[in-house]
């Protein structure tokens, strides 16, 4: 079973929660939500393991907007993975960069570090 989060919900959650940035690696490197990981579609099978080692962890997924498909395909694949604590963050990363919240670019070759 899916949750979804609103942003102030997110906010009062960070520090508990990995977040999971379901969209491409260039939107990635141009900002995204603080200390989240990057794991597009088209890599859920080669990043999850090792990014997200454990299944049980409290996992937030979030793409651009509350449209993002991306970000529902990731949670599928991630549920499919066995993960069992995801959730949804409708927001994306508009709305958290509407509220005013800090977003964080990716400095250097960020996929090395992967």
């Amino acid at each position: 079973m899916t949750h979804t989060l609103g942003t102030g919900c997110l906010v009062r959650r960070l520090g508990a929660v990995i977040l999971v940035d379901a969209l491409g690696p260039p939107y990635f490197h141009n900002g995204h939500l603080p200390d989240a990981v990057n794991i597009p579609p088209h890599q859920v099978l080669q990043r999850a393991e090792r990014l997200l080692p454990d299944r049980n962890a409290a996992i937030v997924v979030y793409g651009n907007d509350a449209r993002s498909s991306n970000a529902r395909i990731v949670l599928e694949k991630l549920a499919q993975l066995g993960y069992t604590n995801l959730s949804l963050y409708l927001d994306g990363i508009e709305g958290w960069a509407g509220a005013g919240l800090p977003v964080e670019p990716t400095y250097g070759d960020a996929d090395a570090a992967l």
